[in-house]
């Protein structure tokens, strides 16, 4: 079945350059809608749909675009943190180093007059004083450094983690049009049976079979299909809308999706891979855990300085309970997620496998039942309640599809990286 969604047409310049690592599914330059303007010089050519795969739709948005680009500059941001980390981390150590050699010249017997002149403090207690004041502290530096270490590590996960929730939305957004447009053919479908039960009707009328009334109900079935199906079909022309906004493209574009909303391969991982997997990679982990380490040596530095029952030391105490329970429960509710997920999976399985022989079922009763009808042994009502099971059935068995393929892409995200940055 040819998927398109047919929309008013609109001017497609973004269709001009498309990125690298895109499949040969998308056209080339030359069939672009921006080609076909071109074509005449006049900038008022025919505008050719685009055709796009799932695959090619994921490429797009994580290589161009809105998203993309703030995932970019996202990177980049958190590069510039992680060497700010550095910088400062450097400029901490130079301070210390120099109170250091304050230090060691006051050891050696240099007057306060000489040292003040060679380093710009009299004494280590002033410079030490300094310091302090400028953050320039040992626990300081110490906290800088694991901040910085963190930050370099945490680069490539947080840009992946933003790359997976890309990936989910464009499969959600590309996902609903698939289902628009099942839903759009099966309410076509649908009219087409009510049709054919109306001519039925109307010549086993001539033949004396029915009452009237028969045609009449026959009718407004007809015109209710009618109704159902335009809804569908605006639905559709919406849903297209949205991917188009998603892709970066002109909402009224003209594209053709070639993937079909059909049952993709369940994963391969066991769930004890898969909790293992995910408390090993999920960013909510690392963040929580390196928060309580942070925590923990602020306590430490406080405890030093403040009585235990002071404000300062309980107002630290309780950040750093805090962070470590944060630390000891995030393990565990991932775990629960996880395993949640992998059975929820199972169960959204087995209701497609249902959803699909509830369809068959349907299809068969409803051959049936026509037939019955035929040679007068059902009625008009019966016809037209297998009709609308038949209808049900199908939506119901696409929108399984769709709930069972999001559910196995969210459940690879969730047993690795994730879907959340973390801030550094």
């Amino acid at each position: 079945m040819k998927k398109r969604i047919s929309i008013l047409l609109a001017g497609a310049m973004v269709f001009c350059a498309l990125p690298a690592g895109a499949s040969e599914t998308v056209p080339a330059a030359a069939d672009t809608p921006c080609a076909a303007e071109a074509a005449d010089g006049s900038g008022e050519g025919t505008q050719t749909a685009v055709r796009l795969s799932l695959k090619d739709a994921i490429v797009l948005m994580q290589t161009a675009g809105s998203r993309a680009e703030t995932a970019e500059i996202n990177k980049r941001a958190d590069i510039a943190l992680a060497e700010g980390y550095s910088e400062t981390y450097r400029s901490i150590d130079e301070v210390l180093a120099g109170i250091d050699r304050i230090s060691k010249m006051e050891s050696a017997g240099y007057p306060s007059s000489v040292i003040e002149s060679y380093t710009g403090y009299g004494s280590s207690v002033a410079a030490s004083a300094a310091a302090r004041n400028a953050g320039a502290t040992g626990l300081n530096k110490k906290i800088t450094a694991m901040r910085r270490d963190f930050a370099k590590n945490q680069i490539g996960n947080n840009y992946q983690a933003e790359m997976n929730q890309i990936e989910y939305e464009t499969v959600q957004v590309y996902y609903s049009v698939l289902l628009a447009e099942d839903n759009l053919d099966i309410a076509r479908d649908n009219v087409k049976a009510k049709q054919d039960i109306l001519k039925d009707t109307e010549n086993m009328k001539k033949m004396g079979m029915v009452a009237n009334k028969e045609v009449l109900a026959a009718k407004a079935a007809l015109a209710g299909a009618e109704s159902e199906a335009q809804a569908a079909e605006t639905a559709l022309e919406k849903a297209g809308m949205g991917l188009n906004f998603l892709l970066g493209y002109p909402v009224l574009s003209e594209v053709d999706l070639t993937d079909q909303l059909t049952e993709i391969q369940a994963p391969s991982v066991t769930l004890e891979d898969a909790v293992a997997g995910a408390l090993a990679g999920r960013n909510e982990i690392k963040g929580a855990v390196f928060a309580a380490e942070v925590y923990k040596m602020l306590l430490d530095n406080v405890k030093v300085r403040y009585p235990e029952g002071s404000a300062t030391y309980l107002n630290q105490q309780v950040a750093y309970l805090s962070a470590r329970k944060t630390a000891a429960d995030a393990p565990k509710k991932i775990d629960i997620d996880i395993r949640y997920q992998y059975s929820a999976l199972a169960d959204k399985k087995e209701a497609l496998r249902k959803a699909k022989a509830t369809l068959d079922y349907a299809e068969e009763g409803y051959r049936l039942t026509k037939l019955s009808y035929s040679v007068g042994m059902s009625t008009l009502a019966d016809v037209q309640d297998m009709q609308v099971t038949r209808y049900k059935a199908g939506l119901g068995a696409s929108a399984a599809v769709m709930d069972y393929d999001l559910a196995v892409y969210a459940f690879k995200y969730a047993s690795s990286i994730g879907t959340s940055r973390l801030p550094l």
